[in-house]
């Protein structure tokens, strides 16, 4: 004997079968849920410590409250964000680098179940920034470093320098903030014009008998100067070769001037103007 089932409890049957299914799935999403999140918490999985390396004593304390700030609270008030599998790692290193322009790199790495390991390498000074305005006359201002910024080898602006070596050169001219809402770090013309212009200050050690650079500026209009001790300055146009500048320096040195003249003697040589050579001497 046939069965006729009625078409309105045919499709009844399929509705509570899929309402079933769903609500298997559903429970196995919670259940996997509910595991994920207990899992985060899970204390052998959450970090309880930062170790720093490559830094000082003092910086190195910095850079581990700045990661456990970081690693605080949770995603969505759910997952936490100390589990060693879903610690914030890009978050992080975009912060440190971010909040402290002295980090040259950042590499963070979990290191065990409950270690985080940082390691950090600090940017080398290897000259001064002091600021936008011209490189002042009096010795004592320019031995001063108390409005002066480290700067790096590819002039980056990074650090306060109150207590840098007196060895370290000064240079003058605008500098531009590489990040918005903060002063530092900034950028102290190209990184390819800074070592040019850096090579060709320390190739100038010893061309000048008896005289140091005191300060090196350079203004908007890329016309540099290098100012010594003894008061004579060199004028030429910034350039990425400080081979050519270097050149034309010796070259200039061929002029007929400088059969009776040293170099001590000028107030000034101003190489800006092709083969032409400007010069002043002092007390004319």
């Amino acid at each position: 004997m046939v069965r006729v089932i009625p078409e309105s409890r045919l499709r009844e049957r399929r509705r509570k079968q899929r309402m079933l299914r769903i609500a298997v799935v559903c429970g196995l999403l919670l259940l996997i849920f509910g595991v994920l999140v207990g899992l985060s918490r899970a204390s052998f999985l959450r970090i309880n410590s930062v170790v720093v390396s490559g830094a000082s004593d003092a910086l190195a304390a910095q850079v581990q409250a700045r990661v456990a700030a970081q690693l605080a609270g949770s995603y969505g008030y759910v997952f936490a964000r100390d589990n060693i599998f879903l610690y914030p790692k890009a978050a992080i290193t975009k912060d440190l680098l971010a909040h402290f322009p002295e980090l040259r790199s950042v590499t963070v790495e979990g290191s065990s179940w409950h270690a985080l390991s940082v390691a950090v390498a600090e940017r080398a000074p290897v000259a001064l920034w002091c600021g936008a305005g011209d490189a002042v006359s009096d010795s004592s201002s320019i031995f001063a470093n108390q409005n002066c910024f480290l700067l790096d080898k590819n002039g980056l602006v990074y650090a306060p320098a109150p207590d840098a070596p007196s060895s370290l050169q000064k240079y003058f001219g605008a500098a531009t903030s590489t990040t918005t809402g903060s002063d530092l770090p900034k950028q102290y013309l190209t990184p390819a014009q800074f070592a040019s212009l850096a090579a060709f200050v320390s190739a100038l050690a010893g061309k000048v008998p008896g005289d140091t650079v005191a300060s090196v500026r350079v203004d908007d209009a890329n016309n540099a100067r290098v100012a010594f001790i003894s008061g004579f300055e060199l004028r030429f146009l910034l350039s990425d070769n400080a081979g050519d500048v270097l050149q034309h320096f010796a070259l200039a040195q061929t002029a007929s001037i400088f059969k009776t003249h040293q170099l001590s003697d000028f107030l000034y040589l101003d190489l800006r103007f092709g083969e032409k050579i400007y010069y002043k001497l002092k007390n004319q």
